[in-house]
C-alpha cells in the first residue's frame, strides 16, 4: 500500500534541485519589503519537499505549497 511519506535525500541534493528548478525559472520570485527577493521552487510531482523554500516564513505560507 503506497503512503505519503516524503523520501530523504541529502541536503546537499536538495540544494542542487532547488538551484536547478531556479535555473530553469520552474517557480516565482517574490519581492519583500526589506528590498529582498525570496524565490519559491515549483516541485513539480516531487517525492519530496524543498527544505529551502519550507525554511522561509512565507506570510501566507509557501505560494507554490499545494493543500
Amino acid at each position: 500500500m503506497p503512503t505519503n511519506t516524503p523520501r530523504r535525500v541529502s541536503l546537499t541534493q536538495a540544494l542542487h534541485d532547488h538551484l536547478d528548478r531556479a535555473n530553469r525559472g520552474q517557480g516565482h520570485a517574490y519581492p519583500q519589503t526589506d528590498g529582498e527577493t525570496k524565490f519559491a521552487c515549483d516541485m513539480e510531482d516531487s517525492p519530496y519537499g524543498c527544505p529551502w523554500c519550507d525554511a522561509v516564513e512565507w506570510p501566507d505560507g509557501n505560494p507554490l505549497d499545494v493543500a
